[in-house]
């Protein structure tokens, strides 16, 4: 971030939560990543290190993930015991 604007600009990208504004600073940003590490950030930089297209191709993959996974939750029945079961965040598998 400190070399180029753009580091800056696909950080805070990256550590946005879905449906927030994007971080302030990169504290924000920062703090994001450590308390939702269910963002794939690792995944998604290796997605934007390869281009724009593969980069919201990947953004795409993680919102239907991330829908599944609430839809998984809304359904009636033991929301703890499924959430025991395979955690509160969706992971990206590899491309």
């Amino acid at each position: 971030c400190v070399a180029t604007e753009t580091g800056c600009k696909d950080l805070f990208e990256a550590a946005t939560l879905p449906g927030e504004p994007g971080p302030a600073n990169v504290l924000e940003a920062v703090a994001n990543i450590a308390k939702y590490p269910w963002l794939n950030v690792a995944e998604l930089q290796r997605a934007r290190l390869e281009g724009t297209n593969a980069y919201r191709a990947r953004l795409a993959e993680l919102e239907v993930l991330a829908a599944a996974k609430i839809a998984d939750l809304l359904r009636p029945g033991q929301v703890l015991l499924r959430l025991a079961l395979t955690g509160f965040g969706v992971t990206l598998p590899p491309p």
